[in-house]
């Protein structure tokens, strides 16, 4: 997936870190599907996530999830899971509805 610094040709951009669980959930995703959620991603260390997000609330308090277009009926049947700071975007988790 990721796991990229801010240096990879834009200095702008956020760092990415994934967790565990994120890359072992990508690694199963058919190859579309990863090219999908790697754009998300992008848009979202962009700072351009858009789309449908939702926001939690107790355990998951400051972490927004995004659904992954082209990867399901609708809004998609992908989201990836993420908290955001100035500098880093933290994936928390790539959940597939399917």
């Amino acid at each position: 997936m990721h796991n990229s610094g801010p240096c990879d040709g834009n200095p702008g951009l956020r760092t990415v870190i994934e967790e565990k669980e994120a890359t072992r959930v990508y690694d199963k995703l058919d190859p579309q599907q990863q090219r999908n959620v790697d754009k998300a991603i992008d848009l979202i260390r962009e700072g351009k996530a858009g789309g449908n997000q939702d926001s939690f609330g107790k355990d998951l308090k400051n972490y927004k999830a995004v659904d992954v277009k082209g990867t399901g009926r609708n809004r998609g049947g992908v989201r990836v899971v993420y908290k955001e700071s100035i500098n880093e975007v933290l994936i928390h988790s790539i959940q597939d509805y399917h």
